[in-house]
């Protein structure tokens, strides 16, 4: 296969001069569009966001929230960093962790 003869050169990947480039650029293009529509199926950030999670998703997604927030304010993170630190962890937007934040606080005051 074409991909066992690239050269790996510092940060740059090259084929070598007689062999043809196109068909492993197009497997790579390919692999890198389909784990991004992965990624993007599995994330909470398709849809319309927390509110199509299943109750068993929504729960173990609020647990990791609460987790999160303890350790942030156990580290005496900045208050107006916490939530922005919280939805990188979850991999959310930050407004799916503002509902989160909300939902929290409503149902168990944290």
């Amino acid at each position: 296969m074409e991909g066992e003869r690239l050269l790996r050169e510092g940060n740059k990947i090259d084929h070598p001069a007689n062999f043809s480039k196109d068909v492993q650029d197009a497997v790579a293009i390919l692999v890198s569009d389909l784990m991004a529509l992965e990624a993007e199926r599995s994330s909470i950030n398709t849809g319309g966001g927390i509110e199509d999670l299943a109750d068993e998703k929504l729960h173990e997604l609020v647990e990791r929230f609460m987790e999160l927030k303890h350790e942030l304010i156990s580290a005496d993170t900045p208050k107006e960093l916490i939530l922005p630190l919280i939805a990188d962890k979850l991999r959310v937007k930050e407004k799916d962790a503002e509902r989160l934040e909300k939902f929290v606080f409503k149902t168990y005051g944290y």
